[in-house]
């Protein structure tokens, strides 16, 4: 994901009118996909820093989500997707491996957003600069720490993706509803959303009970004939569509 950091990497001014703000995030937005023609959904905020206006003008501008600083894990749904909080990697010994890992327990279930700054070989000029200035939290890391804190996330079976992937899965899953008729020996499921599938096209896990050991699946992102096991499917599907579960 190509997300905006503000068009000249100044902290927003909180109290400026909402229309004020929205220019320069739009002036941002609008380079970014003129340049690369993909869409911009997040704004992860310069220094971190959201308050006041800020979030309401970001909506304004058309961004889905707003990443901020916080330091903390965002529950399953987020209240607020323009305040989304985030846990900072400081240095290389901070979080440290424990750390790491509990922030990892924490988010089976929740949604944990990494902020990374700077990956730097030890022996890089970055590296030598950040020590000749003292500076503890550089906000870089070297890529080894890098490696083995992805790693760590790989070997825990969470899905990994961008704040723009995870955002559009939980409000489309929050707002899809599934309907299902059954018709002799086919299933209709229905994923009925009010939600523009342009832009909310990010696939859903949907688990369905079927009375059949076998099933041809047809209308879904993983269409073929498949066995249940304990008579349950996993399919992957995109919101309002029609999905036919036929007996096989």
């Amino acid at each position: 994901e190509l997300a905006a950091h503000g068009f000249y990497h100044e902290k927003y001014v909180k109290t400026l009118a909402v229309s004020d703000l929205v220019v320069d995030m739009n002036q941002i937005k609008d380079l970014i996909a003129t340049k690369s023609n993909l869409p911009v959904y997040t704004m992860h905020y310069p220094y971190s820093y959201a308050s006041g206006n800020i979030p309401a003008a970001v909506a304004k501008a058309g961004y889905l989500f707003g990443r901020t600083g916080l330091d903390t894990i965002n529950p399953p749904s987020p209240p607020d997707m323009y305040l989304l909080a985030t846990q900072a990697i400081l240095n290389n010994n901070t979080p440290d491996s424990m750390q790491f890992r509990r922030w990892i327990e924490s988010a089976n279930g929740n949604w944990l957003i990494l902020m990374y700054h700077h990956v730097f070989p030890e022996d890089s000029k970055e590296m030598s600069i950040i020590r000749e200035h003292n500076v503890t939290n550089s906000y870089s890391l070297t890529p080894e720490s890098f490696e083995k804190q992805i790693n760590a996330l790989v070997e825990s079976g969470l899905w990994i993706a961008p704040t723009g992937d995870v955002g559009r899965y939980i409000l489309e899953r929050d707002s899809t509803a599934v309907r299902m008729v059954k018709a002799g020996r086919k299933l209709h499921v229905y994923t009925l959303t009010n939600l523009d599938t342009d832009v909310f096209n990010v696939p859903l896990t949907l688990v369905v009970k079927v009375p059949w050991k076998k099933v041809n699946i047809s209308g879904s992102l993983s269409d073929g004939i498949v066995e249940t096991v304990n008579n349950e499917l996993v399919i992957d599907v995109l919101p309002d569509q029609e999905i036919i579960l036929t007996k096989d």
